[in-house]
């Protein structure tokens, strides 16, 4: 049996141009027994709506110490919206691959608005919708 070993050429060459725009592609992708359908975003704009998340009126009720302040001190401790303004991302390679809108099938009670990150070494197929 052989196994995947490295990441799918070419999706990493979709989502590497994907990197470089605003644009949102409608994708699956099957990964470690899910399967995932949504839209595939940018690196920075994952990063850009992770950041509008934390930073909504109702995270400035969150208690000290949840997983979500954790979250959003670190993000403002290092600085997240310059990072997102200033990153450079590689041109060539990407390693993750963002999904914005994400629909685990499956699901019997599907979340609205789910952002999702994985590997792309750990996909193991994907179609375009």
């Amino acid at each position: 049996m052989l196994f995947q070993t490295e990441a799918d050429w070419l999706l990493e060459k979709i989502v590497v141009g994907i990197n470089g725009t605003d644009k949102k592609l409608p994708i699956t992708i099957t990964t470690e027994g899910s399967v995932i359908s949504g839209n595939l975003i940018s690196c920075h704009a994952y990063l850009e709506q992770i950041r509008s998340i934390v930073t909504t009126p109702r995270a400035e009720k969150l208690t000290e110490g949840s997983m979500q302040n954790e979250i959003l001190n670190m993000m403002i401790d290092q600085n997240i919206k310059e990072t997102i303004e200033h990153q450079d991302l590689p041109e060539e390679n990407a390693s993750y691959i963002h999904i914005a809108d994400a629909v685990f099938l499956g699901d019997t009670k599907p979340k609205p608005n789910v952002l999702w990150r994985g590997m792309i070494e750990k996909v193991s197929g994907f179609y375009l919708n």
